[in-house]
């Protein structure tokens, strides 16, 4: 998989060459390392609170906001449909 061809965005932007995505996933990552590092230097002591989370906390708190973000959706679907229905004549 490495060694397959690279992936390019298809967009053009301005007369430059597109990034390849393998390029753009090195950068995010790079990104959220030097992020975390800057955190972990930034607040120091402050993070002890953290260590008494587990990784389930963690898990229950991405279900808990993947299902906050579904009920958002399906709230707007809804108001989108009951206007779509009371413009008609």
């Amino acid at each position: 998989m490495i060694l397959s061809k690279t992936k390019v965005s298809a967009d053009e932007v301005n007369g430059e060459a597109p990034v390849c995505v393998r390029c753009l996933y090195i950068r995010y990552f790079l990104m959220c390392v030097l992020a975390i590092a800057m955190l972990g230097l930034a607040a120091g002591d402050a993070l002890q609170v953290i260590s008494e989370l587990t990784p389930m906390h963690f898990a229950i708190g991405v279900i808990c906001l993947l299902a906050l973000i579904a009920g958002v959706k399906v709230w707007f679907e809804l108001r989108a449909q009951r206007s779509s229905v009371e413009q008609r004549p």
